[in-house]
């Protein structure tokens, strides 16, 4: 039994396929711009929010201001308790004071502190530190009034100062503080809200990527069906890729290339079909050329023996050696026209095989005087030697 060459296994191949490949790469920069743009529009939405509650502010500190103005140069302290109060009474705001100019409070949310001094507070008022770096500031300090972030009652509050002038001339200065709940509340509303929205996006650019991924993906498998179905054999079929891109094109030469093959196994069907014939035409031919020529040999055959024999009349030693070389001849051309057969029996694989012993001596005996006959003009002498 002959060995059989087994092919050799094919490697293994490690990694992910080309569908999980083209959705972690999609989802991942999804992931990622939505994350850049929801920190971008976030710090964007606290500044707006900060802007607004500082503008809320700086409009109501700019109406007391006018108002206390009148009120302490009339010296009516009723009516700046009054405006303190009324100040209250707006969302946020926890806490109204206005100073004198040397730093009394005239007024106070808090009654307990009226008549009291803080000078010390009142000077950081008219005097802010310009020259401190705002990044190492506790206020933002503005032409008339500065923002600083305080904590009061246990709350964050924002702390608006602004100076109270007739000119150059300083009167006073009043300070609001708000809460910073409600600006706090809008972001936290505004950040889960983008959250949410984030979240929302996310989820559509999954499922838009996997439809995406998938229409990329799916003509891809059907070349790889395709592929396979053409290295099997199965050269009929055909790759369905309707795309109009590198991959559609792949496929229609995948389609030729099969179209090609197909085309060419067909014709060497037929070419393999016509030579099948033509073969047996030439063994048709071969076997009735042999019978043919077999039967005036073997009546060439009969004859000379008949004449050997002394049929015609007695025969001289020369024509006898003659006849003998006539009839080796004949013998010779009928073992030919049998080989012939032979020829058409092993090509078919229908011979049969019989060895047998002969004398060389024979052989010799007969191959001698024809070859000598074939060369006695050409001054050539034939030597035999059998050992």
């Amino acid at each position: 039994m002959k060995n059989r060459v087994l092919p050799e296994k094919k490697k293994r191949r490690i990694g992910l396929r080309i569908l999980p490949k083209y959705l972690i790469v999609t989802i991942s920069l999804i992931a990622l711009t939505i994350v850049t743009s929801s920190i971008f529009f976030l710090d964007h939405i606290r500044a707006v929010i900060r802007m607004e509650s500082l503008m809320r502010l700086e409009t109501l500190s700019s109406t007391l201001a006018k108002s206390s103005m009148e009120a302490i140069l009339s010296w009516d302290y009723t009516l700046l308790e009054t405006m303190a109060r009324d100040a209250m009474t707006e969302e946020d705001v926890v806490s109204v004071s206005v100073y004198g100019d040397d730093g009394r409070i005239l007024s106070d949310s808090d009654t307990s502190r009226v008549g009291k001094f803080d000078t010390e507070f009142f000077n950081s008022i008219v005097k802010p530190d310009y020259k401190v770096p705002v990044s190492a500031r506790q206020y933002e300090a503005y032409d008339e009034y500065s923002v600083a972030k305080s904590v009061f009652a246990g709350r964050d509050v924002l702390e608006m100062r602004r100076i109270l002038k007739i000119g150059k001339r300083v009167i006073g200065a009043i300070v609001i503080k708000a809460s910073e709940e409600r600006m706090n509340m809008f972001i936290r509303t505004f950040t889960l809200q983008i959250l949410q929205l984030s979240l929302g996006i996310l989820i559509l650019g999954i499922v838009v990527a996997i439809i995406f991924v998938g229409t990329l993906v799916r003509p891809i498998n059907s070349l790889h069906l395709g592929a396979q179905k053409i290295g099997s054999g199965d050269l009929k079929y055909r790759i369905k890729v309707m795309t109009a891109d590198e991959v559609g094109e792949l496929a229609d030469a995948f389609n030729d290339m099969a179209e090609k093959m197909d085309f060419a196994i067909a014709k060497l069907d037929r070419q393999n079909v016509e030579l099948k014939e033509l073969d047996r035409l030439k063994n048709e031919f071969l076997a009735n050329t042999s019978h043919e020529l077999r039967t005036p040999l073997n009546g060439i055959t009969g004859l000379v023996e008949s004449m050997l024999d002394g049929a015609d009349g007695k025969t001289t030693p020369e024509q006898k050696k003659h006849l003998q070389m006539v009839r080796q001849c004949s013998i010779s051309l009928t073992e030919l026209v049998n080989n012939l057969l032979d020829l058409s029996k092993l090509e078919s694989g229908l011979m049969d095989f019989s060895p047998n012993t002969f004398d060389l001596s024979d052989v010799i005996d007969t191959v001698v005087p024809i070859a000598e006959g074939l060369v006695k003009d050409k001054n050539i002498k034939i030597k035999v030697e059998v050992h």
